[in-house]
């Protein structure tokens, strides 16, 4: 299979669904050389963005299970690009090896986070509440949100609530076509966007 090719894309997408505890890094290889193709197709700037994904998702199709629609793999895709964001598009991504499935792969790495958050505030003196005080803070307020991944100073929620293909926002009470939240903890401070509003978390 050439590298690229929709055929080799629509591997990587099936074995990144079909992964274990190596999911993170299988759908960050999937997400780097998806985006690559999309920087191909418009890099002399005859097609958009947008044009060129969808593209792509109809040449991959063919290769894919019949039961994932063009719906699923555009939301999949999308969801998958957070791990670009999280590791960067030029950086070597290595997992540690873990007992069982994903979600100890998720703690370990957010575990990590959340200790490196805190020494920093214990070393600044500050008594202001660290990362993980409003990563909690988040889930308690909105039972409908998960979170799915956390880097340094950045997490990413999932919603659970789906109601005719659109995932109901907590944060603008509006349907989304992805179901994405970003939250950013700055100096003390936690805010938190969705498509349409960001919000300061306050203590």
């Amino acid at each position: 299979m050439i590298l690229g090719s929709a055929q080799h894309l629509s591997y990587l997408f099936d074995t990144a669904i079909k992964s274990g505890q190596q999911e993170i890094l299988d759908w960050y290889n999937y997400s780097l050389e998806f985006e690559s193709r999309v920087n191909a197709l418009t890099a002399d700037g005859r097609i958009k963005d947008k044009m060129a994904r969808s593209k792509i998702y109809k040449e991959m199709k063919p290769f894919l299970s019949a039961k994932i629609t063009q719906d699923n793999l555009r939301k999949k895709t999308l969801r998958a690009r957070k791990h670009l964001t999280l590791f960067g598009k030029n950086c070597h991504v290595t997992l540690k090896t873990v007992l069982s499935g994903n979600d100890q792969i998720k703690d370990e790495m957010s575990t990590s986070a959340s200790v490196s958050s805190a020494s920093q505030s214990r070393s600044s003196g500050a008594s202001k509440p660290d990362h993980s005080y409003f990563r909690n803070k988040i889930l308690d307020q909105y039972p409908n949100l998960y979170r799915e991944c956390s880097s340094e100073n950045f997490d990413y929620y999932g919603i659970t609530d789906e109601t005719s293909g659109d995932y109901i926002c907590p944060l603008c009470k509006l349907g989304h076509d992805d179901e994405e939240i970003e939250g950013r903890y700055k100096a003390g401070s936690y805010f938190i966007k969705c498509e349409q509003r960001e919000i300061e978390i306050v203590v």
